[in-house]
């Protein structure tokens, strides 16, 4: 495991940041790997830190932000996102990138105000170039002047293998002593494509902070996220089951909240919020079309980085990764493909033992109630029979069955249903053992009075309570109703609050409380009573990408677009208009679910919204505070996030945005 702390090699030495090209190239400060960090032990050694200096190229700009450059004589360069591939296990997630279908060619001044600064970029196709009946090759380079400092040709096309179907990343290139680049793509054989894309185009530098030691003040903290964890599964929340000794030892010492909330029910919309306490409207990262972190937002661990914490990751969730721009602000971010909380434990602790002289912060994703296959030690909590993957298999068919509309009978699949509530149990119960192990060492090292544990998850889980499985689909209670517990030095031991908390404002909470108690920022501290009451009153609002939508004797129509607003008394939920789920369909209509909470709190039964009706108007009241939501976060949102886009359509079609 490179843990950041021993000496890397020449691809590893640094820590870059990620920018965007937005709407222009930016300019990045962010410190090198130093191997010796530790060797000294000085109170001097240095932490990295990134920061962007100054944005050097705008682009003409249209309503959204996005405009092509007309360059006479070729095709127009537009700045936009592009994807190789949906395939989430290679390199081709969504990049902001400009797009120079061949035969392109662009200059661009960059003038690096430091003589170490650095180009980072990558280029490769969208994935309709390998859909395509058209097969070619295209030749991408950068030069400066005469010299060329980069090229590679890339193949198009249905016969390129899926593991090449994916961005193909530069080394960095020296910018010393450059004034100008010019970027230009060639076509070598074919007739296409219709896209070829510089993405990324980073200008770094590197910059060195002190690194400083924890106390109660500003103490050590573990940011603890425990994948797919629903609130009702643990003891401390009153299941009379011993799934979570240890989340429940954390809450019997630190403060519990009874009523904690995600921004949205499956994984990168939630944990952007959680990153940079943002909801899902104004980070915009709402969508696999648009799944990557913009570097226009300032992350915790970058805030944490700038006031001296050493910083690390260690995700075993793949969707939470650098590829995709979730590791600004750390020094090193582990990556795990499902990996079992053990794992994790075992290499956190590993690190913590190395940076344990300083201050340091460790965002931990475990993922084990995500995967339905608790290790051995475990499976103990399980009632009946454990057949592994084989439960799995079948509680997915029988759940295509319901789907589809060819269930003839509901009770195989809510007998399974109710097996893999104590499978899930068992999985919860593993990551809390990994939780107990990073505890258990924090205090075999003394550290326990300098150390702040936060705990909470990305989302829910499932398990019929709306008529439907896993996460994702709805915007209901179980799904968005999550654990949210802290521990440590400021935090009143043995404390249960009950307002309504959303859990994307434990950044706030700790910017405030522990890194600058004079910070002017926005936001809410969790553990001030009047703020949290205050904004307790307010709506709550939630959106997923990937909801489900199915009318009484009709098909479903999957990934719709569905938000939600949540009052003290009320819930609407809303699925705008679509387009048809299936070629030779018709379009979606949009849909609503409204529900009065006071006399159905767990919102089973929604009420008709008969026209003219004071129920009909309500819900109608609810609908367009969704839409200011939704259009307020469109301003928020960088230019080049293409997951805004069908937000955006539908808002301007109902005149929202007009």
């Amino acid at each position: 495991m490179n843990d950041g702390l021993s000496a890397p090699d020449e691809t590893q030495r640094k820590s870059w940041g990620v920018t965007v090209i937005g709407i222009g190239l930016i300019v990045i400060l962010i410190v090198a790997f130093l191997p010796n960090w530790f060797d000294n032990g000085d109170e001097g050694s240095s932490v990295a830190q990134m920061q962007i200096e100054k944005v050097i190229l705008s682009w003409v700009s249209q309503d959204s932000g996005r405009g092509p450059l007309v360059v006479p004589g070729q095709r127009e360069i537009k700045a936009t996102t592009l994807a190789p591939s949906k395939r989430r296990q290679y390199d081709s997630s969504p990049l902001p990138c400009l797009d120079m279908g061949p035969e392109s060619q662009l200059s661009l001044t960059v003038q690096p105000d430091h003589t170490d600064a650095s180009l980072r970029l990558a280029v490769g196709f969208d994935r309709e170039d390998y859909e395509g009946t058209v097969e070619g090759s295209v030749r991408f380079t950068v030069r400066s002047g005469d010299t060329v400092l980069f090229h590679v040709t890339k193949p198009y096309g249905r016969s390129v293998p899926m593991d090449e179907q994916v961005w193909t990343r530069a080394p960095l290139l020296p910018l010393k002593g450059l004034d100008t680049l010019t970027l230009s793509t060639e076509r070598v054989t074919g007739d296409g494509p219709a896209h070829a894309a510089f993405a990324q185009l980073e200008v770094l530098h590197t910059v060195d902070r002190p690194r400083t030691r924890a106390s109660q003040a500003q103490p050590n903290i573990i940011f603890l996220v425990i994948d797919t964890l629903r609130t009702d599964r643990l003891a401390c929340y009153g299941l009379e089951k011993p799934t979570s000794p240890h989340m429940d030892a954390l809450a019997t010492r630190g403060t519990r909240f009874d009523n904690g909330w995600a921004t949205s029910p499956w994984t990168w919309p939630s944990t952007a919020s959680l990153l940079t306490g943002l909801s899902p409207a104004e980070h915009g990262l709402l969508s696999y079309e648009a799944c990557y972190l913009a570097q226009e937002f300032e992350t915790l661990p970058e805030r944490l980085q700038e006031a001296g914490w050493t910083t690390a990751a260690f995700s075993a969730n793949p969707l939470v990764h650098p590829d995709k721009d979730f590791d600004q602000g750390f020094e090193s971010f582990e990556t795990y493909n499902w990996a079992r909380g053990a794992t994790l434990a075992a290499d956190v602790n590993q690190w913590i033992d190395r940076v344990a002289e300083y201050r340091f912060f460790a965002y931990v994703h475990l993922t084990d109630p995500h995967q339905y296959e608790p290790d051995e030690r475990f499976q103990h909590l399980i009632e009946g029979e454990f057949r592994g993957a084989r439960d799995g298999a079948e509680l997915r068919r029988l759940f295509g069955e319901r789907l589809q509309g060819k269930e003839s009978d509901p009770g195989p699949i809510q007998a399974l249903a109710q097996h893999a509530i104590s499978i899930y149990d068992a999985t919860v119960a593993e990551s809390d053992a990994a939780i107990g192990a990073i505890a258990e060492h924090i205090a075999e090292l003394g550290l326990t009075e300098r150390t702040l544990f936060v705990l909470t998850s990305d989302h829910g889980e499932e398990f019929l309570d709306h008529g439907m499985l896993y996460h994702g689909n709805q915007l209901h209670r179980e799904l968005l109703a999550v654990p949210l517990i802290l521990a440590g030095p400021g935090v009143p031991e043995g404390k249960v609050i009950t307002e309504r908390a959303e859990n994307r404002f434990l950044f706030d909470t700790i910017v405030t409380r522990w890194v600058d108690p004079e910070s002017s920022i926005e936001g809410t501290d969790l553990l001030n009573p009047s703020a949290l009451s205050a904004a307790a009153t307010r709506p709550l609002f939630s959106t997923t990408s990937l909801g489900i939508v199915q009318e009484p004797g009709q098909d479903f129509s999957p990934n719709r677009n569905m938000h939600a607003v949540r009052t003290q008394t009320d819930l609407l939920i809303w699925a705008p208009p679509a387009a048809a789920a299936r070629p030779g369909r018709e379009p979606l209509p949009e849909a609503h679910w409204y529900f009065d909470l006071k006399s159905d709190p767990d919102a089973q039964s929604p009420i008709p919204l008969d026209p003219g009706s004071p129920q009909s108007q309500r819900a109608a009241s609810l609908q367009d505070s969704i839409a200011r939501w939704l259009a307020h976060g469109l301003t928020r949102q960088p230019a080049l996030l293409g997951g805004g886009s069908s937000t955006r359509e539908a808002l301007d079609a109902m005149g929202y945005t007009k």
